[in-house]
């Protein structure tokens, strides 16, 4: 009776993991600091996914557990000797090593394709609730019926791009940039392919009205990592399936550019691009260099693990903060991961997925900090799900042997 009380409570766990995601810091008390996501709540629970995990969730597991005990041991060194450049470096460590084996717990419970169909149906329509509610603080704001103090209560980082009040509910505008490229990507993958949309709690009236939407929300994040992962991903997907709708779709993609050329929004390529010494980028880069120099005097082990969390790189973050050594640790994590637990599945949709996913997920790395966002953890949940061990159950409900490299979908679940 206990063990099946604990499988109910994972099967919801993992649920509430995606329906509050994308609603990032809008339920979140207000006493907790902006960037806390309502879903981090979640993430300490992760143990009760390993109760009955398989040997292969243990097997990933262990893989990256030297990676983690270096980032705690280097987050303790600078902490005790006093050389820690920022606060919370525990947290942010705590809070990464919760999400990764939240991620690979999670996944070690889905046992059928029509399971994560249902998840990513519960993750629609928690992302279709947060686009409507940006669109009441956007045209609230307009309007005047909603104060700009209310906005910036409920999103982590409130700007303004280009004369424009950035879309960011819940979140900041880069970030829910990201997601809105990722929904869209995910929404003409399903078209594309010709995927039956009901099982992902979709139908032609609803992708008819939130793909303009979402579209629209894309453009006011002014986010231009978001701008290039969408646009690879459609041309990806275009090129990849031959299915005509998607004409439709490139056309309409052009008319709605052309509509906002012609009242006045433009995104002229002037408008994009920067000098290496303005903007943005220009100030990144010289962080960055800023960031090098410091490093030149720890060059082993590191500044210590989160130390550098603004830096807006993923990629120099990790290196500057983890040292030659550290980084040497998590390449061979990363190597000894990809080896031996290589992604069996060849699924056309879902192998399509994983791979805008992960496209999504390390571009907008290379120019912005990501490890803490559900986005990430999202495609990584994704990414896990061939590596089950355990039974997996087919429509027909059988049963397929164990062995380490199994094959994750029947060919009954192939996209023509």
């Amino acid at each position: 009776m206990i063990l099946g009380d604990i499988a109910l409570w994972r099967s919801w766990l993992i649920r509430c993991f995606i329906v509050l995601g994308p609603l990032g810091t809008l339920l979140t008390p207000h006493i907790f600091p902006k960037p806390f996501r309502t879903y981090y709540f979640l993430l300490p629970l992760f143990p009760l996914f390993f109760a009955r995990a398989n040997k292969t969730t243990f097997d990933i597991g262990l893989c990256f557990l030297p990676f983690f005990i270096y980032s705690f041991a280097s987050v303790a060194f600078v902490e005790v000797f006093g050389f820690q450049n920022e606060e919370d470096q525990f947290f942010r460590f705590g809070l990464l090593f919760c999400h990764f084996y939240f991620a690979l717990g999670a996944a070690s419970y889905i046992v059928s394709a029509e399971e994560v169909k249902n998840l990513f149906s519960f993750y629609f329509r928690s992302f279709f609730v947060v686009l409507l509610i940006g669109y009441v603080f956007f045209i609230g704001y307009y309007l005047g019926a909603m104060p700009l103090a209310l906005i910036e209560r409920f999103s982590i980082l409130t700007q303004f791009g280009y004369g424009f009040l950035r879309f960011s509910p819940g979140s900041y505008p880069n970030e829910f940039g990201i997601v809105c490229s990722f929904v869209l990507s995910i929404l003409m993958l399903l078209v594309f392919s010709r995927e039956p949309l009901h099982p992902w709690g979709l139908s032609r009236l609803q992708l008819c009205l939130w793909t303009p939407l979402t579209l629209f929300a894309l453009c006011l994040t002014t986010t231009r990592a978001a701008y290039i992962s969408f646009a690879a991903s459609f041309f990806y997907l275009f090129f990849r399936f031959s299915h005509r709708i998607k004409y439709i779709f490139l056309g309409g993609i052009v008319l709605f550019f052309l509509c906002l050329q012609r009242y006045g929004l433009s995104l002229a390529l002037s408008h994009f691009v920067q000098r290496i010494d303005e903007g943005s980028w220009g100030e990144r880069y010289f962080v960055w260099l800023d960031a090098f120099h410091l490093f030149q005097e720890h060059r082993v082990f590191g500044l210590g693990f989160s130390a550098l969390s603004q830096l807006h790189n993923v990629y120099l973050s990790l290196f500057f903060e983890l040292g030659v050594l550290g980084s040497i640790i998590l390449i061979c994590s990363l190597g000894f991961y990809r080896i031996f637990f290589p992604p069996a599945s060849k699924d056309l949709l879902f192998d399509t997925m994983r791979k805008i996913g992960l496209a999504h997920v390390l571009w907008f790395a290379a120019s912005n900090h990501n490890l803490h966002h559900h986005l990430t953890w999202v495609v990584f949940f994704i990414c896990f799900l061939p590596h089950k061990s355990s039974a997996l159950t087919t429509r027909q409900g059988e049963a397929s042997p164990w062995n380490p490299f199994f094959v994750f979908f029947k060919k009954d679940f192939y996209v023509d």
